[in-house]
């Protein structure tokens, strides 16, 4: 249920900016070249898709190569940077 909230409350509660991106986009631009990220079905949840969406837009716009495979048990992706 929203609450209403004083100035003084909003204060106490601070307040930051939404974000765009999801968190994972996030976590493959800033993955170091060697870096390896498992990203778990649980945390990518976008139906019939797979992180590659994100993987493909960041080699695009920029000097980024990433491989992508899924895990065996079929529960998540395994993103490794290579360039």
């Amino acid at each position: 249920m929203p609450l209403k909230l004083t100035k003084e409350e909003v204060k106490k509660l601070g307040l930051r900016p939404m974000g765009k991106k999801h968190l994972i986009h996030v976590w493959l631009e800033t993955l170091e070249k060697g870096g390896i990220l498992y990203i778990t079905r649980a945390e990518f949840t976008w139906k019939n898709r797979t992180p590659n969406v994100f993987i493909k837009k960041i080699e695009e716009s920029g000097a980024k190569k990433f491989t992508i495979s899924e895990s065996l048990n079929r529960m998540g992706w395994v993103v490794e940077r290579v360039k």
